[in-house]
């Protein structure tokens, strides 16, 4: 982007002595009111707070310092030197960026269509255990009618031990769609 004498034409002296403050530093946490006092401090000549604004604003504006918010508004932001940014290793970081989101964009879709498949088959469940719990508290003929499948299947195959109802539904035209779940020691053909 720029060269180092290109950005320190573009602050007053006030705001190049933050420049090189915030240069040697790297990484500080401190108000701007105190980033004044601490190069006045160094260098013998307090700084505004104001001129540490202008710059701080500044030097962001051009990418040579990041700011990362405090969690609590009474602390001061953390502020970054990244310094003088190269052109090409800037793109080149932001398609290593753009990569990595991409990886971690397609891993979270996996996850989430895993998530989703979870949910559908806990519906799943969920409806034919109402749909059961409803049938059989609501409707005596149901046991009945339980009963006398169980006979009719074990009557004609003998290795059932237990007969459920999956699901039933009432059709239209008065009749009643059942679906049975037939447990067994072995599998039936």
């Amino acid at each position: 982007m720029s060269s180092e004498s290109v950005i320190l034409e573009l602050l007053s002296a006030g705001e190049q002595k933050v420049y090189e403050f915030l240069k040697r530093h790297k990484r500080l946490k401190m108000s701007m009111e105190d980033i004044g006092k601490a190069i006045g401090e160094e260098t013998g000549e307090k700084v505004s707070e104001a001129t540490v604004h202008r710059a701080v604003r500044k030097l962001y504006k051009e990418g040579i310092i990041g700011i990362i918010a405090s969690k609590e508004k009474a602390d001061p932001n953390e502020i970054i030197y990244y310094g003088i940014p190269d052109a090409e290793q800037e793109v080149n970081h932001i398609i290593d960026m753009v990569n990595m989101l991409n990886q971690h964009t397609s891993r979270f879709q996996q996850i989430l269509a895993k998530k989703e498949q979870e949910v559908e088959r806990l519906r799943l469940e969920l409806e034919a255990a109402k749909a059961r719990e409803s049938m059989s508290a609501t409707e005596p003929w149901i046991q009945s009618f339980v009963q006398s499948m169980q006979e009719m299947v074990k009557g004609e195959f003998e290795h059932v031990q237990n007969l459920a109802i999956e699901s039933a539904h009432k059709l239209e035209d008065g009749r009643i769609a059942v679906i049975l779940r037939v447990n067994s020691e072995q599998s039936m053909m």
